[in-house]
């Protein structure tokens, strides 16, 4: 039950295309992640990436940022962690370039790239 929960959850960050709508979501320390202006799908892409490089614990920080308005779904995502990370390689890594790195998206306070590259997701 609550692997299918986690799995709708993740879903729904996959089918967000606009900022944040709390403030407090830009500006959140979220276990090493700040969002910034990023898009929930951009969380998740970048929730990918991290896990590309074996760094599990980026990519499930990336995937609670895109729910930091839900404190209840990031608490499932920590219950079910393996589950979660392990979902998004299945369902969302074969969709992403292989070269994708993680980044900011437009108008991002945290970046440091003075010519961010586009959010083309």
């Amino acid at each position: 039950m609550e692997e299918e929960e986690t799995a709708v959850n993740i879903n729904w960050l996959w089918g967000e295309h606009g900022e944040p709508k709390k403030i407090g979501c830009m500006f959140e320390d979220v276990e090493g992640v700040l969002r910034g202006f990023i898009n929930a799908q951009r969380c998740l892409i970048n929730a990918v990436v991290a896990k590309r490089k074996g760094n599990d614990s980026r990519a499930l920080a990336w995937l609670k940022a895109g729910q930091c308005h839900n404190q209840n779904v990031r608490n499932l995502f920590d219950r079910n962690k393996d589950f979660a990370l392990n979902y998004i390689m299945a369902q969302f890594s074969p969709h992403i370039p292989s070269n994708e790195e993680e980044v900011a998206g437009p108008n991002n306070p945290f970046s440091d790239d003075d010519d961010e590259k586009d959010n083309k997701w």
